[in-house]
């Protein structure tokens, strides 16, 4: 690659490495003159004075190109708990850190009048079936009775009475069929309708879709609705975990081409494989605009959850080339050039041929060995005195710390208005005390409407009443029939009528009445029940003592209410959100919500799912693991549920911070461990890799687009080498820094 253009910035800059050189010589004479210190060491002698020696760099292989870093985490897979449907929220049944079944039911939603309907159904139906039961028993026995009257007529040998009765019972099966049909047509649509609703409430209904601990559960502080696809809980599987990255997304995507990419997951480097999704995912989340985060895998490792990673992208193979540092390139108008140290000592001229570089290192592909020393510019004071460290394979990480630290209230009492009514506020925001009085409804139902149903009610009791008198009349009928009936009935046809086969007719009107009685007894017992429950909801609310409804709810405590819908004397409607109160268990205490502050000297980030978290107070330390965190809008999960491709997401904490977290401590925790507190973690967790300490770590300004860079002076031999690298976030105020590229383990670098 020729660079024209440039020979005379090279001329001045090579005059001002002059100046510089000379001006150091005098500068580390002086310091020679007055350092001192047990700990360091000398300057390993050299040929020639430290000040007027050239600069020379061992050929070496190195990564060279343009590499693109992003950090990223390892993160468990979720499984989101959503509906497809706006939802409102009536209960939920899990907090995060709970362990989860397959199956297990975790929120229910919906409204109380889809239940009522059902609940009418199903009474309804019932009443139905044993009418059904009813009317064919007592058609039965009727078919019975004419059966026996038909015999009578043929023992008198009445050819006019036995068609009589032929046709008594044709038309007594007809109507049975017609009365039968007709009940299981009523049957049949009410069915449908009860089917349907109870479809309804199924959808309201979410179960768990896999065994896990829950990481995040909806803030239902302000409002129990849940707009589609919106996650209710996420479930985690801490077995299955992936690499997850926040600066890239499925669409934004750029390295699929790239022929390189790697990490260094427990000290060694092994290559990343993009997490798979299928075309109908990928399709979807583009027609949607919903894309994940990218995801990779590295099959055959094992991940820890929690910590961090650096992703590297290369364009081509990153196979470590010869290379040179960009301060020995000479460019002049037809070629490329460089100087090296000869066997002589003296410095030679290399025509060479270039290949890619990073910007710091450029590949050079012919007229260079590995292991020959290049002359490069150096305008950077060499260290007279320095103590030597070996870059050596370990964690890299930068603290992070909160003052926001309290009890988590991990679960929900979601409170909705039963009735429609007047609101009467008892206690305002802030904790509440198991028993404590949080609202009441003073009911709008109308007294037209409970005498309404008190009427009902009263019909069907004397309803029942005259089926009592009905049924016990018609037994003693029956047992007069029998005792009074003459056995000895003779030729007359009357008597032959009126006694023939009189005892058996009189099982069958027996039967009959018994039929209609345990059909009056069980309908009036359902039907009464189901009333009842509906006068009792509608007074609910009706009556006031001491300024209080009897619709008074009450805290299950201890708990915390954040927010309240509406003011004292608001007019509220039926199903109206009225609050949601945080509960949480008291025997555990071991459960913390901790609120990022805005004073870090690093900008903030949330503690992640599997990290460890410390508790400072004072000397005192607890440590324990983060569990959960606040939902990211814009932080889409895609996959398929039922053949069918889905995204969702999980919606912030409504509590006026970005950076929140819940954590689980190993042990309980008093009130008193909570004043004048902080909550300490690793912000960035990076395990394994390269690192020196921040001392060895130097830097100076390019003179051409006022970038820094980075480099380290590292000891080959008895020469000290200006080597530059990569470093992960350089300006952190750190004790150690993390070197990318440039710096291997065993490497003596100086600080």
């Amino acid at each position: 690659m020729k660079r024209k253009g440039l020979l005379q910035f090279n001329i001045l800059a090579k005059a001002k490495v002059a100046v510089v050189l000379l001006v150091a010589e005098i500068l580390m004479l002086f310091s020679g003159l007055t350092a001192c210190g047990d700990t360091a060491e000398e300057v390993p002698e050299l040929m020639e004075p430290t000040s007027l020696a050239e600069s020379y760099r061992t050929v070496t292989k190195r990564v060279v190109g343009r590499v693109k870093y992003h950090k990223a985490t390892v993160v468990p897979t979720e499984h989101p708990v959503f509906s497809e449907k706006p939802l409102p929220i009536l209960q939920i049944n899990v907090g995060v850190g709970d362990y989860v079944e397959e199956g297990q039911v975790l929120v229910t939603g919906g409204t109380s009048d889809n239940n009522d309907q059902i609940s009418e159904l199903q009474n309804s139906i019932a009443s139905l079936q044993r009418l059904r039961a009813k009317q064919e028993n007592v058609s039965n026995e009727t078919i019975n009775i004419l059966g026996y009257e038909k015999l009578i007529e043929e023992y008198l040998q009445d050819a006019d009475g036995i068609n009589e009765k032929n046709k008594n019972v044709l038309i007594e099966e007809e109507n049975k069929r017609y009365e039968l049909a007709d009940i299981d047509n009523q049957i049949s649509e009410q069915r449908a309708l009860l089917s349907k609703l109870q479809n309804e409430v199924s959808e309201c209904t979410l179960t768990a879709p896999c065994s896990g601990r829950v990481c995040f559960v909806k803030d239902v502080t302000k409002s129990n609705m849940a707009s589609p696809y919106e996650n209710i809980i996420t479930i985690i599987d801490e077995n299955d975990l992936y690499i997850e990255c926040e600066d890239i997304t499925l669409e934004n995507y750029q390295y699929n081409d790239y022929k390189s990419k790697w990490a260094y997951i427990n000290g060694k480097q092994v290559n990343l494989v993009e997490k798979k999704y299928t075309t109908d995912e990928v399709a979807y989340a583009t027609s949607v605009k919903k894309n994940p985060r990218m995801g990779f895998e590295v099959p055959g490792e094992k991940l820890t959850m929690g910590v961090d990673v650096i992703l590297c992208f290369l364009e081509e193979k990153n196979t470590p080339k010869i290379v040179v540092g960009n301060d020995s390139i000479n460019y002049g108008t037809d070629e490329d050039y460089i100087y090296v140290k000869n066997e002589n000592g003296a410095k030679e001229k290399r025509i060479v041929e270039l290949g890619v570089t990073d910007g710091l290192y450029t590949e050079v592909k012919s007229g260079l060995k590995e292991g020959e020393r290049v002359f490069y510019e150096n305008t950077a004071l060499v260290p007279e005195k320095y103590e030597v460290e070996v870059a050596s394979i370990g964690d890299y990480s930068e603290e992070q710390s909160t003052k926001t630290v309290n009890f988590a209230y991990p679960y929900y009492d979601i409170y909705v208005a039963e009735v429609d009514g007047t609101y009467r506020k008892l206690r305002d925001i802030g904790d509440a005390s198991e028993g404590d009085a949080l609202f009441s409804i003073e009911s709008s139902v109308g007294k037209g409407e409970i005498d309404e149903i008190s009427d009902d009610i009263d019909d069907l009791d004397a309803a029942r009443k005259e089926a009592i008198k009905a049924y016990e009349d018609g037994k003693n009928g029956i047992n007069e029939a029998l005792t009074y009936a003459d056995p000895d009935y003779g030729t007359d046809t009357d008597a032959i009528r009126e006694n023939m086969y009189l005892s058996e007719r009189m099982d069958c009107q027996s039967n009959i009445l018994d039929y209609e009685e345990d059909y009056s007894s069980k309908d009036y017992t359902a039907n009464r029940g189901y009333l009842s429950s509906v006068l009792q909801k509608m007074r609910k609310g009706t009556t006031v003592m001491d300024g209080r409804s009897d619709y008074t709810q009450y805290s299950t405590g201890p708990g915390r209410i954040e927010f309240v819908a509406f003011n004292e004397d608001s007019v509220i409607e039926k199903n109206s959100f009225i609050m949601a109160e945080g509960i949480r268990k008291e025997e555990e205490n071991t459960r913390l919500f901790a609120v990022m502050g805005s004073l870090s000297a690093i900008p903030p980030v949330s503690a992640t799912v599997g990290r460890t978290v410390t508790l400072k107070q004072g000397s005192k330390t607890t440590t324990g693991t983060c569990i959960g965190k606040n939902g990211i809008s814009d932080r889409y999960m895609l996959f398929t549920r039922n053949g069918k491709p889905c995204v969702t997401y999980s919606a912030p904490f409504k509590k006026n911070a970005e950076f929140q977290f819940y954590v689980e401590m190993d042990s309980k925790i008093e009130p008193k461990d909570l004043t004048k507190c902080e909550m300490t973690f690793n912000g960035v967790d990076v395990r394994d890799a390269v690192v020196i300490s921040s001392s060895a770590l130097r830097s100076e300004q390019s003179q051409l687009n006022d970038e820094f860079k980075y480099y380290v002076w590292k000891l080959e031999g008895d020469q000290i080498v200006k080597e530059y690298v990569d470093v992960y976030h350089p300006q952190a105020a750190t004790s150690t820094k993390l070197i990318l590229n440039g710096v291997e383990p065993g490497d003596k670098v100086l600080k």
